[in-house]
């Protein structure tokens, strides 16, 4: 499976503006201020980093993709049902899998988290 790789067109201004609001997203839901004591805090993206696009060359996976390879977040779509689905496939959703360098020196990651496109071209959040 091979994939090509396409820049999202947004300037290096655009870049930046979205990274404060990431920040700032992220600040008023996990908050440093809720971290209990010992806990470790994850950094952000990096901020010098353009949105990607990513599409297989099956036409089964799409992935927008934001970071470097560790260090990204990457929203998924599968046209079609991947094996051992069954009952939470949606072809609607996005799937949202995070990888991050720890302070540790450990690799974190978390997949999950089903995003689905509003109205307004925007992915959003399901509500469990």
């Amino acid at each position: 499976m091979s994939a090509a790789l396409t820049l999202a067109p947004m300037s290096p201004a655009v870049a930046k503006v979205w990274h404060k609001l990431q920040a700032t997203m992220l600040k008023e839901t996990h908050g440093v201020d809720t971290v209990p004591p010992g806990a470790m805090v994850l950094p952000p993206l990096p901020e010098d980093r353009p949105l990607c696009f990513r599409h297989d060359s099956s036409g089964d996976t799409v992935v927008l993709y934001m970071g470097v390879t560790g260090h990204n977040d990457a929203f998924t779509k599968y046209w079609t049902m991947p094996e051992g689905w069954e009952g939470f496939w949606n072809q609607a959703r996005w799937r949202l899998n995070r990888y991050r360098p720890g302070p540790d020196g450990n690799s974190w990651s978390t997949a999950g988290g089903a995003y689905v496109m509003d109205d307004f071209g925007d992915l959003v959040q399901v509500q469990r």
